[in-house]
């Protein structure tokens, strides 16, 4: 039988025990407070900074990140209130999870209405089915009479992202949302060498190009490729951002991007042979010999791009004048065409040049070019009141273009029939040209695409220009 003293001591332990457990609960239930967004239930910024400070111990099996951003929805708040926008957020979180569910996913509320998804393993198709799943099943709810929609940015680990840098995997992602946006957004853009490359070198590729134009400075602009057979650590990836400088002079613009492509931009004329032969140098005296790489020149490209251009512009203007436009938006119309397809410079010369079928996903990058050429237009001072004319030049009446756009400027109507006959005049890698009379007959099987007056007098010029 126990005595007093001992009951009184067990009692004691007893409460102890308890006291420890209550305090547990707690602590997990502060922890979990803390680390999940009260709106939600989703994991907060706190949450993120956590994975980030212990990467290789949480994150070492992330493979991809997508950020997603709800579309107009300051309207929500503005026409609504905030108890509106607070329940459109539920919304769209409640497809978050029914996206992810039962996936291996770190699901975050990264900002007020911007979320991102850190997938851990997960294919990258599949990673890509998520973003695309999310837009579409949002979009399938509808708001009131709102333009709700969500635009979403990816990036994914040994693609978009050759280097073992979380932080660049969720900047690339984060660059590839904010492009969503500006094409229109209610789009999926997944981060590649090219837009990297774009949002590093565009405002320093115009300046070397205005300079071409206005100096005739006959330089060069070399993409060089590289690729490893595995990930790079941020130490391997540094030592390669100073091999490809240590082969080039110190005043010649570099630019990298974690894709492992870069753009050199140089006035000095350098044979291709003697860059590869300076690069495989630098590789093999860094210890960097597993990386391969390929080289290309853009500067031929960039004088076919021109010469294109500037049939196109002449196209143009005759058009403009048959249609009756007024002498100074013909003009306008003339400096657009003319700039149209500057942004072919930022696509990988492997996919501009390539002779065979495109596949969907090079295609994909391919009508990235309008987009750029809008962008460099946007940064030159002489070009910024024609940009949304050259964002247009591939937009069609039936909105079929490449970006859907409906409501086409009339200036873009006429870039459009213009840049479509020259391009089947003209002799490509893939095919060989087109007569004028055999052009105008491919355009009639695709006129529903095009304004029918306009069509009807670029019939009536195609053997005068």
């Amino acid at each position: 039988m126990i005595d007093e003293e001992k009951k009184v001591l067990l009692q004691l332990i007893k409460s102890q025990i308890c006291i420890y457990f209550e305090n547990a609960i707690l602590f997990s239930k502060l922890r979990d407070s803390a680390e999940h967004d009260g709106l939600t239930g989703l994991y907060n910024r706190l949450y993120l900074s956590q994975l980030l400070d212990n990467w290789e111990d949480k994150m070492i099996d992330i493979n991809g990140a997508i950020i997603l951003d709800l579309d107009n929805f300051k309207n929500i708040n503005d026409n609504y209130g905030h108890l509106a926008g607070d329940n459109v957020i539920r919304m769209l979180v409640g497809v978050i999870k029914n996206a992810i569910k039962n996936l291996p996913v770190y699901a975050i509320r990264y900002g007020g209405e911007e979320f991102l998804l850190l997938t851990r393993g997960i294919d990258s198709k599949n990673i890509v089915e998520i973003a695309e799943t999310i837009r579409k099943e949002f979009n399938a709810l509808k708001y009131e009479k709102s333009s709700l929609s969500v635009s979403l940015g990816v990036s994914i680990l040994g693609e978009s992202c050759g280097v073992v840098d979380y932080l660049e995997l969720i900047r690339s992602a984060d660059e590839a949302l904010y492009t969503a946006k500006r094409i229109g957004k209610n789009v999926v853009v997944t981060s590649d060498e090219d837009l990297q490359l774009f949002d590093s070198v565009s405002f320093n590729i115009a300046k070397n190009l205005s300079r071409y134009n206005r100096f005739n400075v006959i330089g060069e602009i070399y993409r060089v490729n590289f690729k490893s057979p595995h990930l790079l650590s941020i130490e391997e990836y540094n030592k390669l951002k100073y091999c490809i400088t240590s082969c080039f002079r110190e005043y010649d613009g570099i630019y990298g991007s974690v894709s492992l492509s870069f753009v050199v931009l140089t006035d000095n004329q350098i044979p291709q042979e003697l860059i590869e032969n300076k690069i495989n140098k630098a590789l093999v005296s860094n210890e960097l010999d597993y990386i391969s790489f390929e080289v290309y020149s853009n500067t031929d490209a960039y004088r076919e791009v021109m010469l294109h251009s500037e049939r196109v512009a002449s196209i143009s203007i005759a058009l403009a004048e048959a249609y009756g436009l007024p002498a100074e938006e013909g003009e306008k119309v003339k400096l657009a065409a003319a700039n149209h397809d500057i942004g072919k410079l930022y696509i990988n010369p492997k996919i501009l040049n390539k002779p065979g079928r495109l596949t969907p996903e090079e295609y994909e990058k391919i009508k990235m070019h309008a987009f750029y050429s809008y962008q460099y237009a946007k940064s030159r001072e002489n070009l910024k009141f024609v940009a949304d004319y050259i964002f247009y030049h591939h937009e069609y009446v039936d909105g079929s273009g490449y970006f859907k756009k409906k409501d086409i400027p009339l200036h873009s109507q006429i870039i459009v029939l213009a840049d479509i006959f020259d391009a089947l005049c003209e002799n490509r890698c893939y095919r060989a040209a087109f007569s004028r009379d055999e052009a105008i007959r491919i355009m009639e099987g695709e006129k529903h695409k095009f304004n029918p007056e306009l069509f009807e007098l670029m019939k009536k010029i195609a053997d005068y220009i």
